[in-house]
C-alpha cells in the first residue's frame, strides 16, 4: 500500500516531512506536528484546532498524530506503516476510536516506537489534558480494555485481507476451528463483526 506524503502542519509552509524530509523543516523553529493518514478533513482540522488551543511549549522533537480509527483501518493492515512513520524521527501518538482501542492497546504494549494512545471517547477538556500530557512528556492513562494478541492481530488483517478461514488457516498453520475461535474473540474485543465490514 502506498502510504502518501506527509506534511508538518505545524506552520504554513507546511514542509515535506515523509517520504523525503525537506531541508527546510530540519531548519524549523516552530512545533513540528503531522497528522497522519491525512485522508479525514474534518479529524485534520478538529485536531489542529485542538492543538492549537494546548498552552503548552513543545519540546524538540516533533509529533505524527496518528488517525487510528476503524475508517482508516486499511492503513494499518502490516507492519509497514509503523516503519514508514518510523523514519520520521518524530514520536508517533495514536488516537484511537472505540473499535480500534483494543489493536491500539495492541500497538503500545508492543511497539516501542508507539510513545502513547489517546482514546477519543474522551471530552474535549480529557483530549486538551491528554494532549498537553503529550506534549510535556508525563505518561497517558493506559486504557482498561484487553489488547489484541499476536494470533487476534494476524487474523483480523488477513480476514480484512479477504482470506477465507481456509487460507487463513493454512497460512498461520492452525486449524480452522482455531481460526473460528480466536476470530470470535477477536470480535468481542472490538466490538464488530469483521466480515460485516469487507
Amino acid at each position: 500500500m502506498q502510504y502518501g506524503e506527509m506534511h508538518c502542519l505545524g506552520c504554513n509552509i507546511r514542509c515535506e516531512i515523509l517520504p523525503s524530509k525537506e531541508f527546510s523543516s530540519t531548519q524549523c523553529l516552530n512545533r513540528q506536528v503531522c497528522i497522519w493518514p491525512a485522508v479525514n478533513f474534518f479529524f485534520e482540522t478538529g485536531l489542529k484546532s485542538l492543538i492549537n488551543s494546548v498552552d503548552v511549549i513543545f519540546p524538540v522533537s516533533g509529533f505524527i498524530f496518528v488517525d487510528f480509527s476503524w475508517r482508516s483501518i486499511r492503513f494499518f493492515m502490516d507492519e509497514r506503516w509503523i516503519d514508514y512513520l518510523g523514519c520520521a524521527e518524530m514520536k508517533i501518538i495514536l488516537l484511537s476510536d472505540r473499535k480500534m482501542t483494543p489493536l491500539a492497546a495492541y500497538y503500545s504494549l508492543n511497539e516501542p516506537r508507539v510513545s502513547g494512545v489517546i482514546y477519543l471517547s474522551d471530552d474535549i477538556s480529557n483530549l486538551k489534558t491528554a494532549l498537553r500530557k503529550v506534549f510535556i512528556g508525563q505518561p497517558l492513562v493506559r486504557q482498561t480494555a484487553r489488547p489484541l494478541t499476536k494470533s487476534e492481530k494476524e487474523i483480523l488483517y488477513l480476514t480484512l485481507s479477504n482470506y477465507s478461514v481456509s487460507d487463513i488457516s493454512r497460512e498461520l498453520v492452525v486449524d480452522t476451528k482455531a481460526v473460528y475461535n480466536i476470530r470470535q474473540r477477536l470480535e468481542g474485543k472490538l466490538g464488530v463483526k469483521i466480515r460485516r465490514f469487507l
